[in-house]
């Protein structure tokens, strides 16, 4: 019986190994969505002020099956894209927790910011929005939508707080908002400071997830090592029945125990689907 047993906790357990990889390669891009993306006024000048309207839609099962079951947190950056790369806007990136989500509703993170110097030889800038996960405790960046992009006019703008970039502080610009202007000794200065929330949870639901979550990962490599210890007193037990036997345990807590965590992540998320049934399509 106990044999028996051990076998199909060994089955489940390699089972798990084998099928879970293939579920999050087998993932489609549908997982979500930028589905409104905006930056107004269409002609800014370089530092001056800008509104990034930014809508995100997600859906539930496709994105947990693109990004790998214990990946929780949707990135999103908006950048501009230059012959030197990405340049990021001050404030353009940011995450939040699937669970802040409601299954295809779109979710509002629009913000305010300023605009860089324009690019050298540049006509027009581009700027797009990308949403991502993030898989394998973090390393394995997975890209779910980019938007189209958005067009401003280089070099727009007028009145105060412009910023030619001439090379020289001209009438209307301030240390403030352009970088012509040095810094005057005394005068007020505006910065952007933020800071983010480290356990990326915004109430008592989202924090347990992110605790199970966080075990999980965990408790892979400590399941492995078990596994292979477990397995290394089964080759040095010479039949020692005593020996046998504690490898046995050994090995059988570590699959029961790898199994009561993955139940208890399915159950979180079964959790949120009861609460989202009532929330308006």
């Amino acid at each position: 019986m106990f044999n028996k047993l051990l076998k199909t906790s060994v089955l489940i357990f390699i089972s798990l190994f084998l099928v879970l990889p293939n579920s999050v390669f087998a993932g489609r891009a549908e997982g979500g969505q930028v589905d409104q993306f905006d930056i107004q006024p269409r002609t800014a000048g370089a530092s001056e002020t800008i509104r990034v309207t930014l809508g995100i839609t997600l859906f539930g099962e496709e994105v947990r099956d693109y990004c790998g079951i214990t990946t929780s947190t949707l990135y999103w950056e908006v950048y501009e894209e230059t012959p030197a790369g990405k340049n990021y806007l001050p404030s353009s990136i940011g995450n939040a927790s699937f669970g802040q989500f409601i299954n295809g509703v779109s979710k509002d993170f629009s913000f305010s910011s300023t605009l860089s110097p324009v690019p050298a030889g540049a006509t027009s800038r581009q700027f797009y929005a990308t949403i991502y996960c993030q898989r394998y405790l973090g390393i394995d960046r997975k890209d779910i939508s980019t938007s189209s992009p958005v067009v401003l006019a280089a070099g727009g703008g007028s009145g105060t707080g412009t910023c030619n970039n001439n090379g020289t502080c001209d009438a209307g610009e301030t240390s403030a908002t352009c970088r012509d202007c040095p810094i005057v000794p005394g005068a007020t200065q505006s910065f952007q400071f933020s800071l983010d929330n480290p356990l990326e949870a915004d109430n008592f639901l989202e924090l347990i997830d992110v605790l199970a979550t966080w075990l999980f990962n965990l408790s892979i490599p400590i399941v492995v090592v078990m596994i292979v210890y477990a397995g290394v007193m089964f080759l040095t037990s010479r039949g020692e029945p005593a020996k046998v036997t504690k490898a046995r345990q050994i090995l059988l807590y570590a699959v029961v125990g790898f199994a009561i965590i993955l139940i208890g992540k399915g159950f979180i998320t079964l959790i949120e689907s009861i609460l989202n049934l009532g929330a308006n399509p």
